[in-house]
C-alpha cells in the first residue's frame, strides 16, 4: 500500500501519481516487475517538459514550495 508525501488533489501531486502510473503501465514488465531503464528515461525526460523544465539546461535554483533550494554542488 502507498505512503503518499504529497497531495495528489494538487496540479503537482496529480501529475506525480499520473507519471508514475504511466511508467507501472507502459514500462513495467508484467513478469519481472522490472522497469526498463531507456523506456523509464523517456517517460520522464517527456514528463519533465510537460511540466515546462528543459532538460538540457541548467539547475533549477532558487526557493521552491517545498522550501527547498537548489544550488550547484
Amino acid at each position: 500500500m502507498h505512503s503518499l508525501t504529497f497531495d495528489q488533489t494538487t496540479r503537482e501531486g496529480s501529475a506525480i501519481a499520473a507519471l508514475f502510473n504511466k511508467i507501472k503501465h507502459d514500462v513495467e514488465d508484467s513478469e519481472t516487475g522490472e522497469w526498463d531503464p531507456v523506456e523509464t528515461t523517456r517517460l520522464l525526460t517527456e514528463w519533465f517538459t510537460a511540466q515546462g523544465i528543459d532538460v538540457h539546461d541548467g539547475l533549477i535554483t532558487g526557493q521552491t514550495a517545498s522550501g527547498l533550494h537548489a544550488t550547484r554542488g
